[in-house]
């Protein structure tokens, strides 16, 4: 699934899409104020809910209240709200570049190549039809644009393993 600028409001469905274990989402966030509550960028929904059961946040993404600190929750079968703890704030008004990676075991975020967190996870399993909101329909909506949203399976981003090696002659 892919996206180019995206327009962040308040109960914007963007997509369904199938959530496989092992995934990537990526996107550029280009913050531009600072909004009072928490402030929903992007949530997908498994389950169609907001909290807090495995399935509601796969992920969602918020910025805390009054700032541009990325909060980033993404559940699994032991914890459905787990969140993995990014400190800094985003810069205003300019580019970051955000990479998600969901492994199976672990969960890792980037801004601008560099990695913020990572997270173990456990537990994970593949998701049908996931709803995708920009931004969702509990929360404040981020002051913010979003641009270049692409979510896809990590094994499509993984070169294909060599070819076996040509098999030996048997030689009497």
């Amino acid at each position: 699934m892919t996206y180019g600028a995206t327009a962040i409001k308040k109960g914007r469905q963007l997509a369904r899409t199938d959530m496989p274990i092992d995934y990537t989402v990526t996107f550029d966030l280009y913050p531009k104020g600072k909004v009072n509550g928490w402030a929903n960028i992007i949530h997908f929904s498994a389950t169609g809910g907001n909290c807090c059961s495995y399935g509601d946040r796969v992920p969602a993404i918020w910025f805390y209240s009054r700032s541009t600190r990325f909060h980033m929750i993404d559940g699994h079968a032991k914890v459905g709200n787990d969140e993995c703890t990014i400190s800094q704030q985003l810069p205003l008004n300019k580019r970051t570049a955000v990479v998600i990676e969901h492994l199976p075991t672990k969960c890792n975020v980037y801004f601008n190549n560099k990695k913020m967190c990572t997270e173990a996870r456990a537990d994970r399993k593949q998701f049908r039809e996931a709803q995708v909101w920009a931004a969702d329909p509990w929360h404040n909506v981020a002051a913010a644009k979003m641009d270049n949203l692409l979510i896809r399976s990590a094994r499509a981003m993984s070169p294909p393993p060599p070819p076996p090696p040509p098999a030996k002659k048997a030689t009497l």
